[in-house]
């Protein structure tokens, strides 16, 4: 019999694989509504008061920023979404962390199989249809990044190095896509990969300034690294503007737009397209924050950020409340701090589904591969 921890892992596996055909999103969409569906009823089951009173503020705060729309013609109807999926995710995995190994140890042939099937899937996708992955370049190559998380954690988890080669296609993509975030973001996580191959970490740490230096030199050598370097072009307000493909632009607009606020708006927000208008306004596109706290703040205001950081930070208690190592913590902890502060982490749920493989990979219960 099926049980819902293999549905979320079967949740968590299909859905790099069907974010590769993003133009086909009704896919997505239903593992979406399957996952809201599935985290919320296993909440509810060990629900605390704590809890309640967050899902209390929660639902009260998503009726109210629809009734501050006004409207259910959204310019991103998912946007309704995204903070309770974070919301019960995070909460589910609070609770069921410690038993995430087992399930993915008892899966590991799935597990295992979804990687290659995404690998050969984007080679395939790559030759028969570039504008495919193209066009959704970020969506892409956050399903790119879960695959790193899941390979450096079943790596990690098996204690099979050479399995940290499947580590190679992923990178290539992002590289070949172009997304300079998910390329930092990958990056650590090698980084990360790098650092538990050592048993002695002294030679990590002997040999890790080398490897940045060659690996800043690589870059800096490819199609990906000229976005790095090339500053001269000017747009939407400068070098700065440009540097940060004009996020710098629409946020000053965005924090201007919640200091201008009313107090009440400050604390609830002020509707789901809201900051599409704003940012349409200062950069001629309907685009959202591309920061979690911006986001929430104009579209959730206080109280949202309240939920997002609660659901997070009551998250990361329960991985730190384990024998974990330290240094893999905050590696994790800086790997999605970026995320969610230079291009959104909550909004690309590939990029959300990451954050339990990355923390369950902290923690120090390896297991040889096969063991139970």
């Amino acid at each position: 019999m099926i049980k819902i921890k293999d549905i979320v892992l079967y949740i968590m596996l299909f859905l790099p694989i069907s974010t590769l055909f993003v133009n086909q999103s009704i896919t997505n969409k239903l593992i979406f509504a399957i996952s809201i569906v599935v985290f919320f009823f296993m909440t509810m089951k060990n629900l605390k008061r704590k809890e309640f009173i967050a899902i209390v503020m929660l639902a009260a705060e998503f009726f109210i920023s629809i009734y501050i729309t006004g409207t259910l013609k959204l310019y991103n109807l998912n946007d309704i979404f995204y903070l309770p999926l974070w919301f019960f995710m995070l909460l589910y995995f609070k609770n069921y962390i410690g038993n995430f190994q087992d399930t993915v140890l008892e899966h590991l042939n799935v597990v295992k199989t979804a990687i290659y099937f995404w690998e050969v899937l984007f080679i395939v996708l790559r030759i028969i249809s570039p504008s495919m992955n193209e066009e959704f370049s970020h969506r892409s190559a956050s399903s790119a990044f879960l695959i790193i998380a899941i390979v450096w954690y079943i790596a990690k988890m098996t204690n099979d190095k050479k399995f940290s080669i499947h580590l190679i296609i992923p990178l290539v993509a992002i590289f070949i896509l172009q997304v300079r975030t998910y390329l930092i973001l990958a990056l650590l996580v090698a980084n990360m990969s790098y650092y538990s191959l050592f048993k002695k970490k002294r030679y990590y740490y002997i040999t890790i300034i080398p490897v940045i230096a060659l690996t800043v030199f690589f870059v800096l050598q490819t199609s990906i690294g000229n976005r790095f370097t090339n500053v001269t072009e000017s747009y939407y307000g400068g070098v700065l503007a440009t540097i940060t493909s004009s996020r710098s632009v629409f946020w000053e607009a965005d924090i201007k737009a919640f200091i201008s606020s009313n107090n009440f708006h400050k604390m609830i927000g002020n509707g789901y397209n809201f900051i599409y208008d704003i940012n349409f306004k200062s950069v001629n596109t309907y685009i959202w924050g591309h920061n979690d706290i911006i986001h929430i703040l104009i579209t959730n205001g206080l109280l949202g950020i309240g939920v997002y950081l609660y659901a997070f930070i009551s998250f990361l208690k329960s991985i730190r409340r384990r024998n974990y190592d330290t240094k893999l913590f905050y590696f994790v902890v800086l790997t999605l701090t970026f995320g969610a502060l230079f291009d959104g982490l909550y909004h690309y749920v590939c990029a959300a589904y990451a954050i339990p493989f990355l923390f369950a990979g902290t923690l120090n219960n390896i297991k040889n591969e096969g063991e139970k």
